[in-house]
């Protein structure tokens, strides 16, 4: 009798096992993805120039303006510069002086016309001389053409998440990045309603980069109770939250013009190594002017920028880092002419920019998932003053995009003694370190579910492999809730790769036919393959793993050498050679002209060369 229990039970226990098999395979194969909406950086979105009979516009070649700035060609733009700053130039430069700040008046005129003079000049009656319009992408990216797909996932490479959660489940929100802040947030929340109606979900992720940031902000400040309860997921990536201290600066203080950061660091650092040269030498060429007249066009030249067209743009203006908003506010929005402007920033830095921290805190309350990638240990641009006094990404302050974390500026650690203030995580349980001792991540509004990538370039974060992977595992795995989830995958700190290279390097390997290559060649070719493919494949990302990648990569490229040149590695010497000669040429201009740069800055501080001749 109980042996026949026992095999009843036996059967009935193992038929409930099947079924329940069958319902997890069942499940996993009808797993339902929340549809995700990417709200993309400043100019990563397709935009065009249009007239005001809704024309496009073409250049004097017949061609289509390019983005961003739909700039004419380079022959017209020079030979309208210098048509106009010819004479005022050459008179600064017979007398020394810049009289009725002719040349700095000319300047300012001429580059803001041919930088801003489409996109944001007005006619007589304040009405925008041309149409900018942003490329709307309706419908989800699989129902957009190729050529936006395309254009798509050049902008933020997330086919693994279209394979994932399939591609009627990514939506990508375009916006035209000079526009108006309000409205181009207005325009997002009914987005948002249209994806969900079109994909019959209640909820939704959405994805804010970078300038994506600042409408997320203003999303949740104008429509919190409306959008809030429909939001399953925020994943920021690089988040200007509070703006760009670099824009803050530029806007309140304008251009560095000190001696030293003038004639010594600004243009060093702004060219690449490769053009060092280049940067000492225009150093040298700027002091043919007397100090006072660069300073004052540079001065100028900024103010034009700012106060003539920048001004128009309250989403450019969001930007602007609170810590320097009142102060470039009073500076360029003053008056009755700029009120309806001012309006609307004043609305954005109290309502959205201040209470970002608030808001955002209400979602997460409220049973949203926020999570935030951060770049961190790339020096900002050498535009402005103390440049080098805080740590970022190289155009956004490090406390702007990890909501708060404490750093005392690049490769600068800790203060010996330092202990983290566990401000905003309070477990002891819970390891903030940063490996690097460079960053205080418990001060950070949110440091259980948000990322760090040292030495990662805010411009080239679509080219890390390892955040886009990063992003598309926490908008597809419920499972990822925080930092400690995947820690041997995705650690809280990581190293900054750039993929995109080798991923090209990889697929024109891939490409090659090995049935038409000898036996040995097609072994080489698929072992160089098999190593750069396993490294790319690993995301915990090691400074021996980057040395790994670069040799990976070199080993691909010497492969496929050797098979384009019968077997054997082409004979490159004479190139070599000639590369050589080229380096230590241009490296010895760079040191003689570095040389003299620095011996003038010392001796006569920033005197141009007519002051210290006749020293006045």
């Amino acid at each position: 009798m109980k042996k026949n229990l026992r095999k009843a039970l036996s059967i009935v226990l193992s038929v409930l096992m099947v079924f329940s098999c069958v319902a997890v395979a069942a499940s996993a194969e009808e797993k339902e993805y929340i549809p995700s909406i990417v709200i993309p950086g400043i100019f990563q979105s397709e935009v065009k120039l249009y007239n005001k009979d809704g024309t496009l516009a073409l250049n004097s070649s017949g061609e289509e303006y390019a983005p961003p700035f739909f700039l004419d060609s380079t022959a017209k733009i020079v030979v309208e510069a210098v048509l106009n700053a010819i004479y005022p130039i050459s008179r600064l430069l017979i007398t020394q002086e810049d009289k009725d700040n002719m040349v700095a008046e000319t300047v300012a005129k001429v580059g803001g016309e041919i930088v801003f003079g489409k996109t944001l000049g007005v006619d007589e009656n304040g009405e925008y001389l041309y149409d900018v319009k942003p490329t709307k992408y309706d419908t989800a990216v699989i129902d957009c053409s190729e050529y936006d797909q395309n254009y798509i996932y050049d902008q933020i490479p997330l086919q693994e998440y279209s394979e994932i959660a399939g591609a009627e489940n990514l939506f990508f929100f375009s916006y035209y990045s000079f526009g108006s802040i309000t409205q181009t947030a207005e325009d997002l929340y009914q987005f948002c309603q249209s994806v969900m109606e079109q994909t019959g979900s209640d909820k939704i992720n959405i994805v804010p980069i970078s300038q994506g940031g600042t409408l997320a902000n203003a999303l949740l400040a104008i429509h919190d109770g409306d959008i809030i309860e429909h939001l399953n997921r925020i994943v920021y990536i690089v988040p200007a939250l509070d703006g760009a201290n670099l824009v803050g600066q530029l806007y309140a203080d304008g251009l560095a013009d000190e001696d030293s950061m003038l004639y010594l660091e600004m243009f060093p650092k702004l060219f690449g190594e490769d053009q060092q040269w280049l940067a000492y030498l225009i150093d040298m060429v700027l002091r043919i002017m007397p100090n006072a007249d660069v300073n004052n066009i540079i001065d100028r030249v900024v103010d034009e920028l700012v106060g003539k067209y920048l001004k128009r743009s309250t989403l450019m203006w969001a930007l602007c880092s609170s810590g320097y908003y009142p102060a470039a506010a009073e500076k360029y929005l003053s008056g009755d002419e700029n009120a309806v402007y001012k309006a609307e920033t004043d609305w954005y830095y109290n309502e959205a920019q201040l209470k970002s921290d608030e808001n955002i805190l209400k979602a997460v309350n409220a049973g949203v998932k926020v999570f935030d990638i951060v770049d961190y240990n790339s020096e900002v641009y050498a535009l402005t003053e103390g440049y080098n006094d805080q740590n970022g990404d190289g155009i956004i302050h490090l406390d702007s995009t990890s909501m708060g974390a404490t750093s005392f500026g690049v490769d600068v650690q800790l203060p010996e003694g330092y202990v983290l203030k566990h401000t905003n995580c309070d477990n002891p349980e819970h390891d903030h370190s940063d490996p690097w001792n460079l960053i205080d991540a418990t001060t950070g509004l949110l440091p259980d579910t948000t990322f760090y990538f040292k030495d990662q370039n805010h411009e080239r974060t679509a080219q890390n492999d390892v955040i886009i992977k990063l992003a598309t595992q926490l908008l597809t795995d419920d499972s990822f809730v925080d930092v400690y989830s995947y820690p041997d995958k995705f650690p809280q700190f990581n190293l900054g790769r750039l993929a995109k290279g080798p991923e090209r390097t990889l697929a024109a390997a891939k490409k090659i036919d090995k049935s038409a290559l000898s036996e040995e060649q097609a072994a080489e070719l698929q072992a160089a393959i098999d190593e750069l493919e396993y490294v790319l494949s690993q995301t915990y990302v090691t400074v021996e793993l980057n040395e790994r990648l670069d040799k990976a990569v070199a080993g691909v490229d010497t492969v496929i050498a050797k098979i384009k040149n019968g077997g054997k590695l082409p004979d490159n010497s004479d190139k070599e050679k000639q590369d050589a000669i080229e380096k230590f040429v241009f490296d010895l201009l760079a040191a003689i002209f570095k040389f003299v740069a620095t011996i003038f800055n010392k001796i006569f501080g920033g005197k141009g060369f007519s002051e210290i001749i006749y020293g006045k």
